[in-house]
């Protein structure tokens, strides 16, 4: 079952790197576009083990957000958002496509983000 839109209560502007170009000193620049308004829904941190080092291991514990099918996003894209409780600018890290168990359908894209100081 695709994620029904009805839980895609927030919306973010995607800013997306298509190439490199110029700026207008002759210095290399990213060339971007903006998809502004995307619905999509903030979730909390999702906590798993991870290993590290010598170490045993640590919790890590990154938030995400969720998309629907069909949305063009990508690692290293930039999300901004004026949401309350998420208002600030985010930083894709990693991106998977879940799929429905059953069928071949995409469910939802998910996102690790992290916030851009």
């Amino acid at each position: 079952m695709v994620l029904p839109t009805v839980f895609l209560i927030h919306s973010v502007d995607i800013i997306h790197v298509t190439g490199w170009g110029e700026d207008e000193y002759g210095q290399p620049a990213p060339v971007t576009t903006t998809t502004t308004g995307v619905s999509c829904r903030f979730v909390g941190a999702k906590e798993t083990m991870a290993v590290g080092g010598e170490s045993i291991g640590y919790i890590k514990s990154v938030p995400r957000i969720l998309f629907p099918p069909g949305t063009t996003i990508e690692d290293n894209d930039t999300l901004t958002s004026t949401v309350d409780g998420f208002a600030g600018t985010y930083q894709v890290n990693a991106k998977s496509v879940i799929y429905e168990a059953a069928t071949n359908d995409i469910s939802h894209i998910a996102c690790e983000i992290a916030a851009v100081v």
